[in-house]
């Protein structure tokens, strides 16, 4: 409950605490700069005093903050070749179940992000290899998928 409570805290006073965070708190170290830098440089030096909420909100974004960066300050792309392999895998596999229609809804969505992820140039093998697995899993669920419809409308037609 508390969770969804700072959660909800934290949407809600969004806009508010971005402009009265003091200079002193620094925001996550790989990203402190870019986040000071679009901050209104004047709202910032006021160094107006936050309330309890309003720290709660720093330390909620904060950690989301260092959680969606690397040591580089550049952004995973870990996340996004772990979602391509894990949807080109069960679009793959529910292709020949009755749920075939949940493989034509995550089959594009693997392509998508495997193509979105081995584009990115800062990715290790693992996450490369990842990436690859779900375009391939994913463009073979769609190659599939066509060749069943075709199968279907020439005896069927």
């Amino acid at each position: 409950m508390k969770i969804i409570i700072t959660v909800l805290l934290s949407f809600l006073y969004l806009n508010s605490f971005a402009a009265s965070v003091p200079p002193t708190i620094d925001p996550a170290p790989a990203v402190s700069k870019t986040i000071i830098d679009h901050w209104p440089s004047s709202k910032v030096s006021e160094g107006k005093k936050l309330n309890f909420f309003q720290k709660l909100q720093v330390k909620f974004v904060q950690k989301k903050l260092a959680k969606r960066f690397n040591e580089e300050g550049k952004s995973n792309t870990q996340t996004l070749s772990t979602l391509a392999l894990i949807f080109g895998s069960i679009a793959l596999v529910a292709i020949f179940t009755p749920a075939s229609i949940l493989a034509l809804l995550m089959a594009p969505a693997a392509l998508v992000l495997g193509i979105i992820a081995t584009g990115r140039k800062d990715h290790t093998k693992s996450s490369r290899t990842q990436a690859l697995l779900g375009l391939i899993f994913g463009a073979t669920t769609i190659a599939i998928a066509l060749m069943a419809i075709l199968l279907f409308v020439a005896f069927w037609g």
